[in-house]
């Protein structure tokens, strides 16, 4: 579908005053317009009608001729496993030295180990560093 944001005031159906006007058909031919207090509202309402149109897989298992077994799961589902798989990787990265912050002693064993150092003489290393 075609989606149009303008900078406009509008009125939200609450009463309360927004900036921004999301305009859009949808696939019956019905018009829409939604009034958002922020660009990044209407940008959202967006995501949330394609997310909407996503067709769903159905969640079951299935056992192949070979004795390996295949899970179907919705779209939604898949994206929410990658999004916690990403948040997971992103903290592991940033607190190195696992102390629950990400300080400059994580910094200073993300450069020893990248020059060869092992994680542990590296941690022990950057224990001056820890405030």
């Amino acid at each position: 579908m075609p989606y149009t944001i303008r900078k406009q005031k509008c009125r939200q159906s609450d009463g309360d005053s927004g900036g921004y006007v999301l305009s859009y058909t949808d696939n019956s031919g019905k018009k829409h317009r939604a009034c958002h207090t922020s660009r990044k509202k209407a940008r959202g309402q967006i995501a949330a009608i394609e997310a909407e149109a996503c067709e769903p897989v159905s969640t079951d298992l299935q056992i192949s001729e070979h004795g390996e077994s295949t899970m179907k799961i919705t779209i939604n589902e898949l994206r929410r496993i990658i999004r916690e798989v990403l948040e997971e990787k992103e903290n592991d990265d940033d607190d190195r030295d696992n102390d629950g912050d990400t300080d400059f002693a994580d910094i200073m064993i993300a450069r020893m180990t990248a020059g060869g150092e092992s994680k542990k003489k590296a941690v022990k290393a950057s224990r001056k560093y820890d405030k």
